[in-house]
């Protein structure tokens, strides 16, 4: 099995019984990366090769399938280590099915497996602002937020779009461009919000707006500092 992104990767060997249907195996996460800042971090991939015969750089060996897929930092991911407002259960997103018009989906840039989902309701009511944060696909185990009083705004507040990026959150609402705090700042109570102020915007429709952000993945090379395999 290999484990790797950009700037590092690690390898280890297992023994697979062929005969069970379910494995499982379990690599200490000091053996891929000592530290546990939150920070925008590579995402990391996993390539498990499996081999029939005695080692796998025996001659006899035989490569039976290569699997691959991503592996997730929860510990460092930092929108993961936030509450977004005031937690609700999934189950109270199903009294305003009936409202939604479409979803918005933005996704961390370091890591494709986080996404933050939002619906978009009809205009009017009082409904407001509610997301979901997920770190595999979503689902109804995922946490859901009303963001709705972290924002402080007028009654009728509406999302309009949202974008995720290294280090904030942005709510385009019909009533303004809200920005949230750092992310990677330390986590000590609700997400704070603040609204952006532009004068030059004031006299706008922001219902009929969206919000454009070429999405990368950047990171301080201290991330990576101290990092041993």
């Amino acid at each position: 099995m290999e484990i790797h992104n950009r700037t590092n990767s690690a390898a280890f060997t297992f023994t697979l019984n062929i005969n069970t249907s379910t494995w499982r195996v379990t690599v200490p996460r000091h053996n891929i990366t000592i530290n546990t800042g939150i920070a925008p971090v590579d995402q990391w991939y996993v390539e498990i090769s499996m081999f029939q015969g005695f080692e796998a750089l025996h001659a006899k060996a035989q490569l039976l399938e290569t699997l691959k897929g991503t592996m997730l930092d929860v510990t460092r991911e930092p929108i993961l280590q936030w509450t977004i407002g005031k937690e609700i259960s999934p189950q109270a997103i199903l009294l305003h099915e009936h409202r939604i018009i479409k979803m918005r989906v933005t996704q961390s840039p370091c890591a494709s497996d986080v996404a933050v989902m939002a619906p978009i309701f009809k205009p009017g009511g009082n409904t407001g602002i509610i997301l979901s944060v997920t770190k595999s696909s979503f689902t109804s185990n995922d946490r859901w937020f009303n963001v709705t009083n972290a924002l402080m705004g007028c009654p009728g507040i509406n999302l309009v779009d949202l974008k995720l990026t290294n280090c904030h959150l942005f709510l385009l609402t019909n009533q303004g461009l809200y920005i949230s705090q750092d992310l990677l700042s330390p986590v000590t109570g609700t997400l704070n919000f603040t609204l952006l102020v532009l004068p030059i915007l004031a006299e706008m429709d922001y219902s009929s707006m969206t919000l454009w952000y070429s999405s990368q993945c950047v990171t301080n090379h201290m991330y990576f500092s101290g990092i041993t395999f």
